[in-house]
């Protein structure tokens, strides 16, 4: 299975979200690259067939994403078939990620300290293999409000999709993970993105992993294997890397600072140590980075 990020030029408007049950279900869909349906199969498989000749057939239990990049048909012959679905315009930028390439993908994005941004994750058609709860229940708050009256339901149904498009996200990723690495229980995979928030917000600090594991309540050696096979680096690597990221800016926009007053500013009192470990993750010495400073 492939995979799409997808880069956010604009709020996503709702255009409908309902429930939907037929006998013989048939539904031709044209192209439209700016339109995109997320609809979660509730009872009755379906056959999806593109104008490329490809054709999937597509389990109940199933979370699907149609990004109506060509010509595509849904049909079920069963009894019954029922959905829930919310389809929406947005304008994006689509890249192709190989399933092979989508956790390196991952792990590089997580070197910047954080998942927030204006990008999403998408599978190509569907996420098979388990069942999607939350995704259900969002469809599903999604269609409450937009079938109620209220003058900002829009505004709040934007507002709900972004959230159903961070959870596709971390869908993905878990289904990847888990492939690499069935010892990782999906329900925990979360307490890597915590530990990378918790990381940036006490940044000033000095951080132990016992005291991330503390705060999200797990063990020391379950979460460091959790962040490694997440990020593709151990705890305290990251750790170090954004404390490095951190001292270069004040470098950066303080001439006069000097490196202990840097490290007190993001919680390492030890100059020596700092500056070894400064050399380690820039290539550079202090000295070296702030004449590079000078010469730019």
């Amino acid at each position: 299975m492939d995979y799409y990020k997808i880069t956010l030029a604009n709020t996503p408007r709702i255009l409908f979200a309902h429930h939907y049950q037929a006998s013989g279900y048939a539904m031709h869909l044209k192209s439209d690259a700016n339109f995109m349906e997320a609809f979660y199969v509730e009872q009755g498989a379906i056959q999806n067939r593109r104008a490329d000749g490809t054709c999937l057939s597509i389990p109940a239990g199933s979370f699907c994403i149609s990004m109506k990049r060509q010509e595509e048909w849904f049909e079920s012959s069963e009894p019954i078939h029922r959905h829930a679905t919310v389809g929406f315009r947005l304008f994006y930028e689509a890249e192709l990620v190989p399933q092979e390439q989508l956790l390196p993908f991952v792990q590089q994005a997580a070197h910047s300290s954080s998942f927030d941004g204006n990008w999403a994750l998408v599978p190509d058609r569907y996420l098979p293999g388990e069942e999607y709860p939350q995704l259900e229940q969002t469809v599903k708050t999604i269609i409450r409000c937009f079938s109620e009256g209220a003058e900002t339901r829009l505004l709040r149904c934007s507002g709900l999709i972004l959230e159903l498009l961070a959870e596709i996200t971390t869908a993905c990723i878990r289904h990847v993970l888990l492939k690499k690495d069935r010892s990782i229980n999906p329900s925990l995979f979360v307490y890597s993105q915590r530990a990378i928030r918790y990381i940036a917000s006490h940044i000033e600090q000095k951080i132990t992993i016992e005291e991330i594991a503390r705060e999200l309540e797990i063990s020391t050696g379950y979460l460091s294997h959790l962040f490694k096979a997440m990020t593709g680096q151990t705890l305290i690597t990251y750790i170090n890397r954004v404390k490095i990221e951190r001292v270069k800016e004040l470098l950066l926009i303080n001439n006069a600072i000097t490196l202990k007053e840097a490290g007190e500013n993001v919680g390492i009192e030890d100059e020596n140590y700092l500056s070894r470990i400064f050399k380690q993750y820039t290539g550079l010495s202090v000295r070296e980075f702030r004449m590079l400073r000078i010469t730019l």
